[in-house]
C-alpha cells in the first residue's frame, strides 16, 4: 500500500520549462559553481538542460537509490560514486527532493555545495537551496522518463 493519494504527471515540456526557470533562479540568486553533479537517474535530464543554460561544461554523476517502486527505504544505496573533485564546490542537481533523505546524505558527504532541484515536497524542501515548484507530500510525481513503455 502506498502513502500517495495524488498523482501528478510531468511532461517533457514541463521539464524544459522548469529547467529554464531553475537556471534563471540559480543565476540570479547564487554565486554558481563551475561544475554540476547530477543525482542519477532523475537528475540527468534536468542537469543536462541546466548545464547548457548556465554554460557549465563540467558534469559528473552520482548514483544513489532509496526508492524501490513507490516505496522509499531507510538506507541510501550508493550505486555509483562521483569523482572526488565533484564533492566540493559543486552544484548538485536532482529532479525532486521528497523526504530529503538523499540530499541529507549528500550534505554529509560534500563540502560547500549548492543543492538545487526542479521540484520539492514539504519534508524535503529544507534540504534544497533552490527549487521552482512544490508539491504536496502525498503526491506521486510521474516523470516522463519513468512512464510505462509498451513491451
Amino acid at each position: 500500500m502506498s502513502d500517495y493519494t495524488q498523482k501528478q504527471a510531468i511532461s517533457w515540456d514541463d521539464i524544459k520549462r522548469d529547467s529554464a526557470r531553475l537556471s534563471e533562479k540559480l543565476n540570479s540568486e547564487f554565486k554558481l559553481p563551475k561544475k554540476i553533479l547530477a543525482v542519477t537517474r532523475g537528475g540527468l535530464m534536468p542537469a543536462s538542460l541546466v548545464c547548457r543554460a548556465l554554460g557549465i561544461k563540467k558534469i559528473e554523476t552520482i548514483g544513489l537509490e532509496s526508492y524501490h517502486g513507490q516505496h522509499q527505504g531507510d538506507v541510501i544505496s550508493v550505486l555509483k560514486q562521483a569523482a572526488p573533485e565533484f564533492l566540493e564546490d559543486t552544484l548538485i542537481l536532482d529532479d525532486l527532493v521528497d523526504t530529503g533523505k538523499t540530499y541529507a546524505y549528500l550534505r554529509e558527504h560534500t563540502k560547500n555545495c549548492l543543492f538545487a532541484t526542479l521540484y520539492a515536497k514539504p519534508l524535503g524542501a529544507k534540504y534544497s537551496d533552490c527549487f521552482v515548484e512544490e508539491f504536496d507530500q502525498d503526491t506521486w510525481i510521474d516523470f516522463p522518463w519513468e512512464m510505462d513503455f509498451p513491451e
